[in-house]
């Protein structure tokens, strides 16, 4: 296992680079959470570790089994609501489901959630 992990961010606009198959650049994707998180029903967005992480120890070494990542977007939206705002052809994205924050504690930090406010969470492929 790598002891660092190195990310690659383009500086390209995105209308610079002619996009080939797969989920977009996380520079696209971060322009993208950046804009829906200025909107006035949004609190914050957050990537939070997949529920099926597993920490597991073997000995003085913790192994960490990556599932994979979420986004999740604290608001008072319904799934539905966010659903037409976010082009999910584009993520390669499944749509939105509506998470208990208590999921979210297992492994993320998690800004906190106002009253009549939850949690969504952008469904990967």
């Amino acid at each position: 296992m790598a002891e660092e992990l190195h990310l690659y961010i383009s500086a390209w606009s995105h209308e610079a680079v002619e996009k080939e198959e797969g989920r977009s650049t996380l520079a696209e994707i971060w322009d993208s959470m950046r804009e829906i998180e200025l909107m006035s029903n949004i609190v914050w967005v957050r990537v939070a570790l997949h529920d099926d992480t597993q920490i597991e120890e073997g000995g003085e070494k913790e192994v960490l089994t990556l599932a994979g990542d979420s986004i999740v977007i604290g608001t008072n939206m319904q799934p539905s609501e966010l659903e037409k705002m976010v082009n999910f052809k584009w993520l390669c994205s499944d749509g939105v489901i509506e998470i208990s924050p208590t999921e979210l504690d297992i492994y993320s930090c998690m800004p906190f959630i106002p009253e009549n406010f939850n949690c969504l969470e952008i469904v990967w492929d």
